[in-house]
C-alpha cells in the first residue's frame, strides 16, 4: 500500500476516534460513538498491516 494511503488512512481513523469520544459522551449518542470507534480502529489496524512497516509477526 502506498504512503499517501496509509498517511490518509491514519488521518481518517483519527477523526474517527475524536467523534467516538464526543459520541461516547452522551447516552442517546452511545452507539454511534462506539460504531465510530470501531470503524476507526478497524482502518487503522488495516493501514499498519497493509502498511509496508510490518516485516514479521513473530
Amino acid at each position: 500500500m502506498s504512503e499517501g494511503i496509509v498517511t490518509v488512512s491514519y488521518i481518517g481513523a483519527t477523526i474517527l476516534f475524536i467523534l467516538s469520544l464526543g459520541g461516547l459522551s452522551n447516552q442517546e449518542t452511545a452507539r454511534r460513538g462506539n460504531l465510530y470507534g470501531m470503524t476507526g480502529m478497524t482502518i487503522a489496524i488495516l493501514a499498519t498491516v497493509m502498511g509496508g512497516a510490518v516485516t514479521s509477526y513473530f
